[in-house]
């Protein structure tokens, strides 16, 4: 009979686009069919594991810790293909964030059409593919970028020639205002909230004062800080950026217990704290606070640039801190900055100009006279 409660180590369970669970053996990438615990699954299992199938078959075995076999991949297939992608360079230069989203699209990819060969993918198959991506524009527009990533690469290394995923247009997903950016009031909030010395605090102004990532937030640390100055790269675009440190932010730093770790944030055994875990506590910390839901860590990068861009700060002066490569990609972090600062500092070099204009003329006529 089978036993699904059954626990065995080294499976990989997800469920596929027809949401039929999917089992495999992780180190081998051996599918294994039936329910867990059944003699069918049992079998394929204690294969993969380098078992004894014949007599080696009972739920109850006691499980060998197996020797990791290396994926055995068809030359011409997907499978073959996803496997090279992710031993290029091309992959290496990916940032952590991007890699692991590529590589769980991937893998789902590779599960339904591995043994299918790469060379006749054609644009049709892959808008047909797109098209049973579950969810609205964004998840079909991210699924297409990593497959149009991994493509690339093949066209690059002369695998293809050309990339079946150009072409045709990608889902356009419905304007909006993208993550809601801080005010001034709930940043006070915050603040009043959580004060200097709690990892709340310290949180909050890493991200405010430095317009980091929340990846790039959780890898910060005395490294970084260097004659009274934030040195750091943004990973996702390998932009350097350099500023020195804001009041707040210093105090918030020296606030904390002294420590030996390489960051600020860690965990209690002292590694660094995960970009998704981060993310999940200050969503935690955010409600303690009786913030708005809307309110989260990449709201506090654009909270960060509307504050400049209200204090008169010009584009080049913004890119020093976000790390943003066009005006194109700023753009949308300032757009909630209050334009009646500008219209004021308008107005204000508007009148300069006038009276210098006038103080011009009234000095010409003295000459002419």
């Amino acid at each position: 009979m089978a036993k699904p409660n059954l626990r065995l180590p080294f499976l990989k369970k997800y469920r596929d686009r027809h949401g039929k669970l999917r089992i495999y053996h992780r180190p081998t990438g051996t599918p294994l069919p039936g329910k867990i615990g059944s003699p069918e699954f049992m079998a394929a299992y204690h294969a993969a594991q380098g078992l004894d199938t014949t007599t080696a078959i009972a739920p109850t075995l006691t499980v060998v810790k197996p020797t990791p076999r290396l994926r055995t991949t068809e030359e011409g297939t997907i499978d073959w293909l996803v496997d090279k992608y992710y031993a290029s360079d091309q992959w290496k230069r990916l940032s952590p964030e991007t890699q692991a989203g590529r590589r769980r699209m991937l893998e789902r990819f590779r599960a339904d059409h591995g043994d299918k060969g790469y060379a006749t993918m054609q644009a049709i198959h892959i808008r047909a593919l797109m098209e049973e991506v579950p969810g609205g524009p964004h998840p079909k527009r991210n699924w297409l970028k990593h497959l149009s990533g991994m493509f690339l690469y093949a066209e690059e290394v002369g695998l293809r020639v050309d990339n079946p995923c150009r072409g045709f247009k990608r889902p356009t997903p419905p304007k909006t205002d993208g993550f809601h950016t801080w005010t001034d009031g709930e940043i006070a909030q915050y603040r009043a909230f959580w004060r200097y010395g709690t990892v709340p605090r310290l949180v909050m102004e890493l991200a405010l004062e430095t317009s980091a990532r929340r990846g790039d937030t959780t890898r910060l640390g005395p490294e970084q800080m260097k004659s009274g100055r934030f040195e750091f790269m943004h990973n996702k675009n390998g932009v350097d950026v350099s500023f020195p440190i804001s009041d707040e932010l210093q105090q918030a730093i020296e606030a904390m217990p002294k420590s030996n770790y390489d960051t600020f944030l860690h965990t209690k055994a002292g590694n660094p704290r995960s970009a998704k875990a981060l993310g999940n506590d200050f969503r935690g910390w955010c409600d303690k606070a009786k913030l708005p839901k809307h309110c989260g860590m990449h709201g506090l990068r654009k909270g960060c640039l509307r504050i400049l861009a209200e204090a008169g700060c010009n584009i080049l002066e913004l890119q020093s801190r976000s790390g943003h490569r066009t005006l194109s990609e700023l753009q949308k972090y300032i757009d909630k900055a209050d334009k009646r600062f500008a219209a004021d500092r308008a107005d204000e070099k508007v009148k300069a100009h006038k009276q210098k204009q006038a103080a011009q003329s009234k000095f010409g006529k003295k000459i002419a006279a």
